[in-house]
């Protein structure tokens, strides 16, 4: 069995929760970084979001509601940091009185395994937020561009050349535009692949003066105020 724990990394415990006898194996010491038989009492190194829910499943336990466990959660290193251990408990006895004289069961560290999920989770949101930024920022320079081409549409025949050339070298422009935020999202999209990352300062006037201009076939129309 000692071998066996060993191989698999996982710390061993055996209670009584009636007498508080108890016994620890060395790995689960270890895993919070403690030595040996110098640990504090396992409830107070429970995380405060996660005491209540994991006091009163072991409670259930206790109660007779159930007879095993398996319980995901934080202890508190003896360096600050914590730990996710995922416990699972089986009650082995019990006394006449139905209280529980022998509690066995295991730990095993799955703090990579929950670091990984929230950076998942996280990615999914950034990637979230990505999406939505790629369909605002190609939709209204298609918008405009769709605008001019109506104009040009319904006003072919009347239209003089110097209007005619005015709104086909706008489209251009706006068409130039949807070409940099493609490439600059490809880029966007290359920077965690990219080992330097070289920044430098906007000229913030000229971005806003492009932007006013692409917006104003349609802040026209409605008589929009652009703050």
């Amino acid at each position: 069995l000692k071998l066996a724990m060993d191989a698999a990394n996982d710390g061993l415990f055996d209670w009584n929760p009636k007498t508080g006898e108890s016994y620890l194996s060395p790995r689960y010491y270890a895993m919070i970084g403690y030595e040996p038989g110098k640990m504090p009492t396992w409830s107070t190194l429970l995380h405060p979001d996660d005491e209540a829910f994991v006091l009163a499943s072991s409670q259930e336990l206790y109660d007779g509601k159930k007879d095993t466990n398996a319980l995901e959660y934080r202890l508190r290193t003896k360096s600050g940091d914590w730990c996710w251990v995922l416990s699972r408990s089986k009650v082995i006895e019990r006394d006449a009185d139905g209280q529980v004289t022998r509690l066995i069961g295991t730990h095993v560290d799955i703090t990579e395994r929950k670091l990984a999920e929230v950076e998942r989770e996280q990615l999914i949101i950034d990637l979230n937020a990505y999406t939505h930024t790629v369909a605002h920022d190609l939709k209204n320079p298609l918008n405009v561009i769709l605008g001019y081409v109506a104009l040009l549409t319904a006003d072919y025949g009347q239209m003089s050349s110097e209007d005619g050339r005015l709104f086909l070298k706008e489209i251009e422009g706006v068409s130039q535009k949807m070409s940099h935020i493609i490439e600059a999202l490809l880029l966007l999209a290359n920077v965690r692949a990219s080992d330097e990352i070289v920044t430098q300062p906007l000229e913030m006037g000229t971005i806003i003066s492009e932007s006013l201009a692409r917006l104003a076939v349609m802040s026209d129309e409605p008589q929009a105020t652009i703050v």
